[in-house]
């Protein structure tokens, strides 16, 4: 079972501390101690019962599914993508986030707005010979 929640004054309360912590915590020393002295502190009797935890539950997670020769899917290696700011009529991006809004629900490629801007750039390049790649 879960311990009980507290409330956040409850958490915050120094009654359960060391006495050198709860003297930290106030700001009456200002070095902790070392771990030996703390460890030596809560080794004191306390006057509370002590309760016992339970153990930790261990869930077990379904092994992952190995994908056959014939899944694997090689992806070719992205390009490297560079910012570009331009200014265009206002009737280009209203259009543009129609289409792409369009194309989305159709599942139809490509459908965010940097391939279709990427996609109308990389055709326009290609027909003015400036494209790499292109004679």
């Amino acid at each position: 079972m879960n311990p009980q929640r507290r409330s956040m004054s409850q958490a915050l309360q120094t009654a359960n501390l060391p006495p050198s912590a709860a003297e930290f915590l106030k700001g009456k020393i200002t070095q902790p101690q070392s771990v030996e002295e703390v460890k030596d502190e809560e080794q004191q009797p306390s006057k509370e019962p002590l309760q016992v935890k339970e153990k930790p539950t261990v869930s077990v997670l379904p092994k992952r599914r190995e994908r056959s020769k014939q899944e694997v899917v090689t992806d070719p290696i992205p390009e490297s993508l560079m910012s570009l700011t331009v200014r265009v009529p206002s009737r280009i991006p209203a259009a543009l986030i129609q289409a792409t809004a369009a194309r989305k629900i159709k599942r139809q490629k490509p459908y965010t707005q940097q391939d279709i801007v990427t996609q109308a750039i990389d055709e326009w390049l290609k027909k003015e010979g400036l494209a790499e790649g292109s004679s």
